[in-house]
């Protein structure tokens, strides 16, 4: 068994709500199957690996929503909709990080690890200008 199938199957136990509480309890008893099943050398790759998913998961869950001003419940709904993501989302799975930017005109600008939705006003102006200089 790989460590990273360890890691995986911690990280699962402790992301389930219903783990709340019983952190320490999940892990110690990881560690004492890797050990029953003679992976006691994998421990600190186990770890590692935790480690990195848990950080991978926790930079997955930030949303940044970039407006010109203070943005209402309408307005960000409407802005994680059309970037597609699910603004019911449980609190746990995201977290939501509004920014007033002074460049922007009007519009918003939805951020993620991986992902940049522009639907701003200044977007807009700079797709026209290029279309209409491109001819």
């Amino acid at each position: 068994m790989r460590a990273k199938t360890y890691a995986q199957a911690i990280t699962e136990l402790l992301r389930d709500p219903g783990s709340k509480g019983r952190e320490e309890h999940i892990i110690k008893r990881a560690v004492e199957v890797a050990i029953q099943n003679g992976h006691r050398s994998l421990l600190p790759k186990i770890a590692r690996s935790v480690e990195k998913m848990e950080d991978e998961h926790a930079r997955r869950r930030i949303v940044i929503v970039s407006a010109p001003g203070k943005l209402s419940e309408r307005e960000r709904m409407e802005a994680l909709s059309n970037a597609y993501i699910d603004p019911r989302s449980p609190v746990s799975e995201l977290c939501i990080e509004e920014r007033e930017d002074d460049t922007l005109i009007g519009g918003t600008v939805v951020t993620t690890r991986s992902l940049r939705v522009d639907q701003s006003v200044k977007r807009t102006l700079e797709d026209l200008y290029e279309r209409i200089t491109a001819q």
